[in-house]
């Protein structure tokens, strides 16, 4: 778009200036030979031979020079005229006496009327086409300048025909004029408030002329209302017409008059001058008012009061406004500074334009503000690095808008230019805002250009380090693509030196040139990599071609054999398994994936075999680690071969196998399973010397079962045929049945059902009495763990198993201990000695933390440490570190018991070694399937106990005849249904209170 320049010089008007020296020469004349009061018809027709010419020079303007407002300049010519008609009208037929009293109206007063009207007219049309964001103060100001005008006035011209008693009609004829003299000042404050200084020359010097025509009036009806109009004052005021006509005259002839307002810069807001200027006028007229107020009408008086507590009012609110823009001030300094600090701190060009559009925005919300860089075009800039030439005066642009503003800064004959372009005029507040953004926007631009020559030089720098000896290889290719030099680890690569290379074409340097030739060929600044082997060592590299700005091409080669290989070999790690070399389970998942697509397509189904080795754990255990990996490669060979064509192995994961057998259905999978369980495994495995005879349990699935829906669902279902198959014994091939997935959800919903329940603490104790038949005391209150729903699962035997899987035992035994240790306290008190047996399970025991916790729950129940027994299952003895957490409760003075004894895995000779102090035979050591008591195995125990010093005590005694054949054998402690059945608290205290009873 071409650009027209501004000219921060008002160009010279001399046709305004030959328009002026006129009107100075016949004002002078007027103000020296008009004496009389009324002017001869010489005067009159001196005074029009006077004003012609000049209106002639405003007419040709109007009709010839391109005037901003060109209608409102024809509608002032037009006033002009009527006002020199109307003096000759009064002059030649009212014999040219303004009239005295003002009690008539005669054909002149119509004419000055029409004049009047159309004057204020033609400067409201100007003030409406002045495009400006709505400023308060300027209509303030406007009204400000208003009331002080038609107050001073009613005090010249209202207050005396007042007193004079004159009629409504004078009256009102007099409002009508002061009213049009008060808003032409009004106006012409407004347009000024609009100007610039010096670009708007012609019409501040309108508006001049237009304050002293209303001035000048209203003076000159005071005069002549109160008697005081003589030769001398009727001169100046001929004068002062002339004055007016040829500011007018010049205002339309000047230059300058081509330039709107909304096209130039204005006063700021903040202007102090205006602040005192109105403070000024408002004391004046509070001063002249209150001063003649007690000689003064009352319509007129009251009228004077409402006004001056208007300019009061108005003081007020320009206070107001003034606060306001202040405030204003401080929000868009702290914009400015936020927006400085992110255009500085943006890396790339995108985020300093983001961020000065951001906060131009926030700026300017109104002003449809648009900017744009280019190319700077004019001279302005200086050759010295980073010089800056502003160019503050606005040019207007094709559209309609208008360039405010533009920056240059030069950096190495290279220039970055912006311009704003808005169609309304920016205040002073805006102008600096707008400039500070601007000059930060420039100097980040500046910077970011220089960060990136820096890096560019840095660029540079590496790559002559990297000729010196780094490990890629730099060809540079001329336009015919033959190498022209050759850089780097040339050698290295190729095993040849870099001469070898200069003057060959590009393409042999590899085994296929076509995608680093075609990557040449297509041209275009940047980076284009290509993944290609060199054809002398057939060595893997990732060539990028590089196309300068000034077209220059060359080639980086860099070796990348080693890292093909890693991720060929994070390949294979991440679908094989590194032990065996089978297929993993990703792998695995992936052919299910495949074969499942394909039979929802028609074609043939599949099934797999889940295999797991039966105690496996048991090996590592007892061989150690190394000899059970050994073991499992075996196993995988040995499936492998077993398998051979007809499917695919792989290893799941630990001691867990998984064989696929596309085209196959359950019995084919069946029979497979039982070869691999049955004959593949029949034979003893020798692994370093030893033999080791392997059993595995599997299970079998298969696409056809309608049960499953896809590759995942049935190595679900082989899954649950495994676990359904070690159910049955272990050494067995078992399919997958449709109720396994209803037992499974059963016990995943067993599951999540005692989960929540345990951390909802949900469970409770139950207690059962365990009592010394000889002395009939109450050696203990076993507390049995209770699930209080009323429904399944309630039975310990029903969900503890399932809690202890789960690791939640621990958590109930926690919740539900301290209550049951303050109800032992109770009982203490009450019914004497009485101790509280606490089953506690293989987790516990294994938990370094247990001890402790224990010791502590006892000790803040301020019971003592052998008021608790800890009941121990055989099988809870075999985790590791079980014998040091027995020792450790027994040091602290807690008894252990043996629970269950003889169903588990201990043996009588360890029961010497262990920190027990009593066991519990378990119902079915006790009791045969006929009810009587087992007499040779009780005996036994009795033996031993009596050996070690041992308490025993029989468990599941429900008959009188089983009670005293034990007591007969010795045993003296007893548990069951014949001395109480497990009851609650509230029961168990109650018991407690009849047993002491009956003993008593």
């Amino acid at each position: 778009m071409a650009l027209s320049e501004p000219s921060p010089v008002p160009a010279r008007g001399f046709v305004s200036a030959a328009v002026l020296v006129w009107g100075a020469i016949a004002a002078t004349v007027a103000a020296l030979l008009v004496r009389d009061p009324v002017p001869s018809d010489a005067q009159t027709l001196i005074y029009s031979a006077a004003v012609l010419p000049m209106l002639g020079v405003m007419g040709w303007a109007v009709l010839r020079r391109p005037l901003w407002a060109r209608g409102a300049w024809a509608v002032i010519l037009l006033v002009l005229l009527l006002h020199v008609v109307g003096l000759l009208v009064r002059q030649f037929t009212q014999g040219g006496q303004r009239s005295g009293d003002l009690t008539t109206a005669g054909l002149a007063d119509a004419v000055f009327a029409v004049a009047y009207g159309t004057a204020l007219a033609a400067f409201v049309i100007m003030v409406r086409k002045v495009r400006r964001r709505p400023e308060p103060l300027w209509s303030i100001d406007a009204t400000i300048a208003f009331i002080v005008v038609w107050t001073l006035g009613a005090e010249l011209i209202l207050v005396p025909l007042a007193a004079q008693g004159a009629s409504w009609f004078p009256m009102g004829i007099q409002m009508f004029y002061l009213s049009v003299n008060s808003g032409l000042v009004a106006l012409a404050v407004r347009l000024g408030l609009t100007c610039a200084k010096g670009i708007n020359r012609a019409l501040r010097l309108g508006l001049l002329g237009v304050s002293i025509f209303a001035v000048n009036d209203i003076v000159s009806t005071s005069g002549l209302i109160t008697g005081t109009q003589v030769g001398v004052r009727n001169g100046v005021y001929t004068a002062l017409n002339i004055v007016v006509i040829a500011f007018s005259a010049a205002a339309a002839s000047d230059p300058t008059s081509w330039n709107a307002p909304s096209k130039t810069p204005h006063e700021g807001r903040l202007s102090p001058s205006r602040a005192v200027l109105a403070v000024v006028l408002v004391f004046i007229v509070v001063a002249t008012v209150a001063y003649q107020f007690t000689d003064e009408p009352g319509e007129i008086g009251v009228l004077l009061l409402f006004l001056v507590g208007l300019l009061i009012a108005l003081l007020g609110a320009r206070s107001v406004a003034l606060v306001s823009a202040y405030r204003q001030l401080v929000r868009r300094e702290t914009s400015l500074r936020s927006a400085t600090a992110r255009m500085l701190d943006a890396e790339q060009s995108e985020g300093i334009d983001v961020a000065f559009d951001q906060a131009t925005r926030t700026l300017l919300p109104d002003d449809r503000l648009t900017w744009r860089w280019r190319e700077f075009e004019a001279p302005q800039v200086s050759s010295e690095a980073g010089k800056v030439t502003l160019d503050q005066d606005p040019a207007p642009v094709g559209d309609g808008g208008l360039i405010y503003y533009r920056y240059g800064f030069a950096l190495e004959g290279d220039e970055l230019v912006v311009e704003l372009v808005t169609g309304l005029l920016l205040d002073p507040l805006d102008w600096t805002g707008e400039q500070a953004l601007v000059e930060t926007a420039v100097q980040a631009r500046a910077r970011q250009r220089l960060r990136e020559e820096r890096e560019q030089a840095a660029e540079a720098a590496r790559m002559s380090g990297m000729l010196a000896g780094a490990q890629d290889m730099v060809v540079l290719v001329d336009e015919n693509r033959y190498i022209k030099q050759a850089m780097g680890a040339v050698a290295d690569l190729t095993g040849y030196p870099p001469d070898y290379w200069v003057d060959r074409q590009l393409g042999g340097l590899f085994e296929d040139d076509s995608e680093v030739l075609q990557q040449v060929a297509s041209g275009g600044r940047g980076r284009k990599r290509v993944l290609t082997r060199l054809s002398t060592t057939a060595a893997a590299v990732e060539a990028t071609v590089v196309t300068s700005e000034s077209g220059e091409v060359s080639v980086s080669l860099h070796d990348v054999t080693d890292r093909l290989k890693l991720t060929s070999e994070l390949e294979y790690r991440a679908h094989y398994d590194v032990l065996t070399g089978l297929p993993n389970r990703t792998y695995l998942e992936s052919l299910l994936a495949e074969h499942s697509q394909r039979w929802r397509a028609g074609g043939p189904p599949f099934a797999v075999i889940y295999v797991d080795i039966d105690d496996f754990k048991v090996v590592n255990d007892s061989l150690g680690h190394r000899l059970g990996d050994a073991l499992l490669s075996a196993l995988a060979n040995k499936f492998s071969l077993a398998v051979r064509d007809r499917g695919v192995v792989a290893r799941l994961g630990g001691d867990e196998f998984a064989v696929l057998l596309p085209d196959s259905d359950v019995s084919a999978a069946l029979e497979l399973g039982e070869h691999l369980v049955n004959e593949v495994l029949a034979d003893p495995l020798t692994i370093e010397d030893v033999e080791i005879l392997v059993r595995a349990s599997a299970g079998v699935a298969a696409s056809e079962d309608r049960h499953v829906s896809d590759g995942e669902t049935v190595l679900q279902a082989a899954d649950l045929a495994l676990y359904d198959a070690r159910a049955k014994g272990k050494g067995r091939v078992a399919p997958f049945r449709a109720e396994l997935m209803d037992l499974a959800a059963r016990k995943l919903h067993d599951a999540n059902a005692v989960t929540a329940a345990a951390r909802e603490r949900a469970f409770r104790f139950d207690y059962q009495p365990i009592v010394n038949i000889e002395s009939r005391d109450v050696v203990a209150l076993e507390a049995l763990m209770r699930w209080d729903r009323g429904q399944d699962l309630q039975r310990p035997d029903a969900f503890i198993p399932i809690a202890e899987s789960l690791g939640e035992l621990t958590r109930m035994l926690r919740d539900a201990l301290p209550t049951a240790l303050l109800h032992l306290r109770a009982w203490r008190e009450a019914f004497g000695e009485v101790r509280l047996a606490v089953n506690v399970h293989a987790g516990a025991l294994a938990d370094a933390d247990f001890v402790h916790w224990l010791t502590g729950a006892i000790a803040e129940a301020s019971l003592p440490a052998e008021a608790v027994i800890v009941e121990v299952s055989e099988r809870s003895l075999v985790p590791v570190g079980a014998d040091r957490t027995l020792t450790s409760l027994r040091d602290a003075g807690v008894p252990i018991w043996i629970d269950d004894f003889g169903t588990g895995w201990s043996n009588l000779s360890s029961l010497e070694r262990l920190p027990v102090t009593g066991v519990k035979l378990a119902r079915e050591l006790v009791v045969d399937d006929a009810g009587g008591v087992k007499t040779e195995l009780v005996s036994a125990v009795l033996q031993l106990a009596e050996a070690v010093g041992f308490v025993v005590t029989a468990e599941g005694v429900e008959t009188t005849e089983q009670m005293e054949q034990l007591a007969r054998l010795g045993v003296t402690v007893v548990q069951g249904f014949l001395v109480g059945r497990p009851m609650s608290a509230a029961d168990a205290q109650e018991w407690l209170g009849r047993f002491g009873q009956s003993k008593s």
